[in-house]
């Protein structure tokens, strides 16, 4: 089996490690089976140890009966330094529902099992790769954005109100949204800046122009040279489709399997 352990008060490191705690129902892990240990916290949220158990051993406590003192000895088997960030797998874990503001509320306990699904994600990088651009990117949008993808996908798919879709499908129907509604608009405006210039006197008169009435026009991000900034510097980057060498990385058919019946990964309040 596998689990995924908080390393909270837990003093993880190289070699062999012991970890104790005590808790009234038994642990059900067995030596041989494999931990991944995460961190997280305001500051740092990865996935940070892999190890191997060892040994295993339960004794009943004599100051509370009915309460177990378990023990593990553990085998460092590789420590991921600060390469894998939760972030990056979320959407590869079926529990997990909320993927923003509410994220702590699954890392949060002791211990968790994990699927072999999910251990291969976090170990081998195979994670849901159709599923993971779709939540990342949508999640990133404007929750106006966010709202709008989901009546559109409503109307061209009502089966998903049953929980019933495709992700690889969800993912093309994103890809024509972002183009009409974010990359196209954008477009546009980059291209009406140039022509304001044609007619415009660079400098204060050009910046002030924006999507307010302000004096303090230079320290407000909405105005259209700011915005035209960020198109320039970013809209030619994004790409909402999965890689071409990691196509064929990953059978997406157990990962659909394992998601059957969940919600799309999306946050529409926050």
């Amino acid at each position: 089996m596998y689990w995924l352990f908080n390393s909270k008060n837990i003093n993880v490191g190289i070699g062999e490690v012991r970890v104790d705690w005590n808790q009234k129902q038994n642990f059900k892990g067995e030596a041989g089976d494999e931990v991944i240990f995460f961190e997280f916290n305001y500051r740092r949220r990865l996935f940070t140890h892999h190890y191997k158990i060892i040994r295993i051993s339960k004794r009943e406590t004599e100051r509370s009966i009915g309460r177990n003192v378990i023990t593990i000895t553990l085998q460092l088997l590789r420590d991921f330094g600060e390469v894998k960030e939760i972030e990056d797998y979320i959407f590869s874990f079926p529990r997990i529902k909320y993927f923003r503001s509410r994220l702590g509320r699954y890392f949060n306990r002791k211990y968790y099992k994990l699927s072999d699904i999910e251990f291969s994600a976090i170990v081998e990088d195979r994670i849901f790769l159709s599923r993971t651009i779709v939540g990342t990117a949508l999640n990133a949008l404007h929750t106006d954005h966010r709202r709008a993808f989901s009546q559109l996908i409503f109307e061209r798919n009502p089966d998903i109100l049953q929980n019933r879709y495709s992700n690889a499908e969800v993912l093309s129907l994103l890809n024509e949204y972002f183009q009409y509604a974010v990359a196209t608009p954008a477009k546009q405006l980059a291209a009406a800046y140039t022509q304001m210039q044609t007619f415009i006197e660079r400098g204060e008169a050009l910046e002030a122009i924006a999507f307010y009435n302000t004096a303090n026009s230079r320290n407000r991000n909405d105005s259209i040279l700011t915005q035209v900034n960020i198109i320039n510097e970013y809209l030619e980057q994004v790409d909402i489709s999965i890689p071409e060498d990691r196509r064929t990385n990953v059978n997406e058919s157990e990962f659909e399997f394992l998601f059957r019946d969940k919600p799309l990964p999306i946050d529409l309040n926050d």
